[in-house]
């Protein structure tokens, strides 16, 4: 039998909320602009290209209560984002990353998102995370970012039983 570890790393306000926190100018209002701006920040870190599911779903990670994202939104965070996009119902093979997104949930203060990302390439990583912003003088500013990454030990050269 074999077994295969993984291997899962938390963060508090780590790497993706820093480079989450760096990504363009102040976003302002809660309009698909503004979702599609926050997406951004979480989808530009790398220049390869990326796939999206093309629903948003309540929790990424599980992908359940997922709705169709308009087109507008998609058209909103594929300018927004700085790489090659492509919008998927199911994962395309050699097509980049997949990444699953929630709808941002605003309130009059805050907006908080959620995302997963995997990659099926040789490493097998994934990882997700949630960013909560708050705002500070008509501009949203990131207030926590929680992050994990995993990748299968196997992939990344551990043993198996």
């Amino acid at each position: 039998m074999r077994i295969t570890a993984i291997a899962v790393c938390f963060v508090l306000i780590g790497a993706a909320a820093a480079s989450a926190a760096t990504g363009g100018g102040d976003i302002h209002g809660r309009g698909i602009r503004a979702e599609a701006a926050l997406d951004a920040r979480v989808l530009d870190t790398g220049g390869r290209p990326i796939q999206i599911l093309d629903r948003l779903c309540l929790n990424p990670a599980t992908r359940q209560g997922c709705t169709l994202a308009s087109a507008a939104l998609r058209r909103a965070i594929s300018g927004a984002v700085d790489r090659p996009v492509s919008w998927v119902h199911h994962r395309l093979p050699h097509a980049g990353t997949l990444w699953v997104l929630a709808p941002v949930r605003w309130t009059p203060k805050t907006a908080s998102l959620r995302y997963t990302w995997d990659d099926a390439g040789a490493g097998g990583c994934f990882g997700g995370g949630q960013l909560r912003y708050r705002r500070d003088r008509g501009s949203w500013k990131l207030t926590l970012g929680i992050a994990y990454e995993g990748c299968s030990a196997i992939a990344a050269g551990g043993s198996s039983a």
